[in-house]
């Protein structure tokens, strides 16, 4: 498929052609779809269906803003959840303000103790360590 036919398919409501295009275009190096991909990220489409998504933006090695991944690791699927841990680990992220870094930390704090499972309350923990590390 060319680079615009993936784009398109990027739109599809079937999460596993929308994810197969999105592996495609990171494959492929495409900018563009770098920043489509992005954008799903933030469309509710896409929920609970991230992982593949967040998969193929590390491939490219795309950076994500500190505040969307912690948002990710608490509220997503399990699977997102490691992948945007996997963006922390690999040091894929946007540069954040002393505020916007600040509001992340307090809200992995909160989250390491209160979380909505031991899952999430780990991977905060995990989160927190590194981002002290």
């Amino acid at each position: 498929m060319t680079e615009r036919e993936l784009l398109k398919t990027l739109k599809a409501t079937d999460p596993a052609a929308r994810n197969a295009a999105a592996i495609a275009l990171a494959d492929l190096g495409s900018h563009r779809g770098v920043a489509a991909i992005k954008g799903l990220l933030r469309d509710s489409v896409t929920a609970g269906a991230r992982g593949s998504l967040l998969y193929a933006l590390r491939e490219a090695n795309a950076k994500l803003e500190l505040g969307e991944l912690v948002g990710l690791m608490l509220t997503d699927a399990p699977e997102a959840r490691e992948e945007a841990f996997s963006f922390l680990e690999d040091g894929l992220v946007e540069r954040a303000s002393e505020a916007e870094y600040q509001q992340a930390v307090d809200r992995l704090r909160r989250a390491s103790n209160e979380g909505q499972d031991e899952d999430v309350r780990a991977i905060a923990r995990d989160a927190l360590d590194l981002l002290a590390g």
